[in-house]
């Protein structure tokens, strides 16, 4: 092991290699390799290239050769509708999911939809699987307490009594 005064005299300083040995740099910013040239130098080569990582990424049609500024300009509209119907999605998905649940109170009773049972799908399913269980918690709801009045009144054949009528002379004081 070294001893440490030693390496308090230790000169650290480190040269810069000269100018003509420094690489020159790719198109991402890392050294160039002998196949590409120098973007500096060829400014549609890089042009070229974002155009084709563009079109391979999705984010371009093919064979695209339109102005790069104006696609990204493009992009961060159609990025920024995207998110706004992603919120309308999220939204339409709670709002299902608390349909779910009521439909749940409704056909299991007071003890509601069994979270055991159904809180995965309620958590993680699809849309269209929430769909399915509003559907069939609906069903069941509907079987169990079926639409319209459920009181009696009594026999209908027997007829209602007559109301009794007072006289408006009952009324003068």
């Amino acid at each position: 092991m070294p001893d440490p005064s030693d390496l308090a005299t230790t000169d650290t300083s480190v040269e810069a290699p000269p100018a003509e040995a420094a690489p020159a740099s790719g198109p991402s910013g890392g050294p160039a390799t002998p196949g590409q040239a120098n973007p500096a130098s060829s400014p549609a080569a890089s042009d070229v290239q974002m155009r084709a990582a563009m079109v391979s990424a999705g984010l371009a049609p093919d064979g695209f050769q339109g102005d790069l500024a104006v696609r990204f300009r493009e992009l961060a509209t159609e990025l920024a509708d995207l998110r706004e119907w992603a919120d309308v999605g999220r939204q339409a998905r709670t709002r299902l999911v608390d349909e779910c649940k009521k439909a749940g109170t409704r056909a299991f009773g007071k003890q509601g939809l069994p979270e055991a049972a159904y809180g995965d799908l309620l958590t993680r399913g699809s849309y269209k699987a929430l769909e399915g269980l509003h559907a069939h918690l609906t069903e069941i709801g509907n079987n169990r307490f079926p639409s319209g009045r459920a009181t009696d009144d009594g026999d209908p054949s027997v007829p209602a009594p007559e109301p009794v009528k007072v006289p408006a002379r009952a009324f003068r004081s």
